[in-house]
């Protein structure tokens, strides 16, 4: 920005007079010059000399005026200006290395901090640890995080609201509570550009199914096929309402074999459900697995990705609910 220009008025002032008293020499000096030779009342010597004295002294005056006002009015301005370009570059340079300075301070004291902080937590749990009986440490290195009664179909509602980018997997006979979670699926894949992998079993596989039906009260063979079915109509109904370039997304396979477990697995996470004689899985304990260095959370991952890769898929784009695809090729 440039600054604003000031002068020394006094300094002015009295260049202006000196510029005045020497043109005042000079007037006087032609006067006197002339008047002598008109009259010739002074003495030659003083007729000449005192003239030649008064112009010089009021021409050194003019001179010494005019230069001090030309310093003023412009020499002032230009070293003014360069003074400040110069106190100018060493300030910043001197901001520079001050804010250099205070960033590598700050930077050793977050360091500092972070390293204290670390310190801290790393003791404390070094003496939880050592406080913990060794069956709960066992728990802890297993990655059990949490162990619930039952499922709760609503907790998982919540996590599928939340996921993006990421995928949701579950592995299950059937899904009886599958239209409590319908719409977050669709909003999941539609919106926050999820993947939904289902494995359900196949309901080709009578013999899995009758095994099955045989330790559970108040379901007959017929009954889970019922339910299979019902999955597959939801499956397709979710399927047609998701975006043309989202239907990818929803992948869903039939598994021919018994499974032991049923698994909802989301992130680093997997809820896992026992299949105990006269109760569905999601009615028996469910075991919270956490982290992918921890060995339960591993087990469970690699179940899920062996029986998806020896799973076939259903084929969702030619699927008809009619009659006559009660069962689809697999």
């Amino acid at each position: 920005m440039e600054s604003k220009r000031t002068y020394n008025w006094t300094v002015i002032a009295i260049s202006l007079s000196i510029i005045i008293l020497g043109l005042t020499f000079i007037l006087i000096s032609i006067w006197i010059e002339t008047d002598s030779i008109k009259n010739n009342e002074l003495d030659p010597s003083v007729s000449i000399f005192l003239p030649r004295a008064l112009n010089t002294i009021g021409v050194s005056f003019l001179v010494i005026g005019t230069i001090s006002v030309f310093r003023e009015f412009l020499l002032r301005q230009a070293i003014n200006r360069y003074t400040e370009e110069i106190l100018q570059n060493i300030y910043n340079k001197e901001k520079e290395s001050v804010f250099k300075f205070a960033h590598e301070e700050k930077k050793k004291l977050i360091e500092s901090l972070d390293e204290a902080r670390n310190e801290t937590i790393t003791s404390i749990k070094k003496t939880i640890v050592d406080a913990m009986p060794p069956k709960y440490t066992h728990i802890r290195e297993a990655g059990i995080v949490d162990v619930f009664e039952s499922l709760d179909i609503k907790k998982l509602q919540k996590k599928i609201k939340k996921l993006r980018n990421d995928e949701f997997r579950i592995l299950k006979m059937w899904i009886p509570n599958l239209n409590v979670i319908e719409h977050n699926i669709i909003d999941a894949i539609n919106h926050r550009d999820c993947k939904i992998k289902i494995a359900l079993q196949n309901p080709a596989k009578l013999e899995v199914i009758k095994k099955r039906a045989a330790t559970l009260r108040y379901f007959e063979e017929r009954d889970i096929l019922n339910e299979l079915r019902k999955n597959q109509e939801q499956l397709y109904s979710i399927w047609e309402r998701l975006s043309d370039d989202k239907k990818d997304n929803l992948m869903v396979k039939y598994f021919d074999t018994f499974v032991s477990v049923s698994l909802w697995g989301y992130g680093n996470n997997y809820i896992m459900g026992l299949y105990l004689n006269k109760r569905l899985s999601g009615q028996g304990v469910q075991i919270k697995a956490n982290g992918t260095t921890h060995y339960l959370y591993n087990s469970l991952k690699e179940h899920f990705d062996e029986i998806w890769g020896n799973s076939s898929p259903m084929d969702l784009k030619s699927f008809k609910l009619n009659e006559d695809n009660q069962h689809p090729k697999t």
